[in-house]
């Protein structure tokens, strides 16, 4: 309803999962406590780390995010979202010193300063900001700052791919349908586009996502780890 607009996607997934009338799958209270986006509203005061920071970073303007296809975008937000606050803590910082005025959003202006001695046009800075704002609400919010950060330069385990797949796969069938990206995405986003998703990763074209195929998205990645 209206009252949800005004609503961050973070926090709509939070409330989301805490909803779920499934235990095995519900998060319990330590797991809701360490929940990003709840960390996020909560923050501790802690510095920033250089490293880290500048990681992040270079990854941004290389434009390692740009060409990494929306359904694997979207795995690695419900993998930070799914994440805890401590595996979370490095690049919480991060965000953090692009959030200059510590709304909880980076705006573009924002954005743009964080390359200020980059030497970027406004249309290089505008196509990194537009890849990261995974919604188009002109805005990047907390967990889409992390999928664009763990998509370009993180490092994945197996299992959270699979994992970030059964959450897609909303009725456990095995495969991620329109249906379920819908459900996950909600009616915002427009049903070709989430068919243009599907397409862009479904290889033996019956229009449905496979496990296999969900981590041959990652496999190509040198990031992704066994164990």
């Amino acid at each position: 309803g209206e009252k949800w607009d005004d609503i961050s996607g973070s926090a709509k997934l939070f409330v989301f999962d805490l909803l779920n009338t499934n235990p095995v799958e519900r998060p319990d209270a330590r797991e809701a406590l360490q929940n990003c986006w709840l960390e996020h509203c909560y923050p501790t005061r802690e510095r920033t780390s250089v490293r880290t920071k500048s990681r992040v970073d270079e990854c941004i303007f290389n434009q390692n995010v740009n060409g990494i296809c929306q359904m694997k975008k979207l795995a690695a937000m419900i993998i930070a979202h799914n994440s805890s606050a401590f595996d979370l803590r490095e690049l919480k910082r991060v965000f953090a010193s692009y959030d200059q005025d510590g709304d909880g959003i980076i705006s573009y202006d924002e954005f743009k300063a964080a390359f200020s001695l980059a030497k970027l046009s406004d249309n290089e800075i505008q196509s990194m900001f537009d890849d990261i704002d995974f919604n188009g609400d002109r805005m990047i919010e907390y967990t889409e700052f992390l999928g664009a950060a763990i998509a370009a330069c993180g490092t994945l385990k197996k299992e959270k791919i699979a994992e970030a797949f059964s959450r897609i796969d909303s009725n456990d069938s095995k495969q991620i349908s329109v249906k379920d990206l819908q459900k996950i995405l909600g009616d915002s986003f427009p049903v070709n586009d989430l068919k243009a998703m599907v397409n862009e990763v479904d290889k033996d074209g019956n229009g449905k996502i496979s496990l296999g195929e969900f981590y041959n998205l990652f496999r190509s990645w040198s990031g992704t780890r066994d164990s």
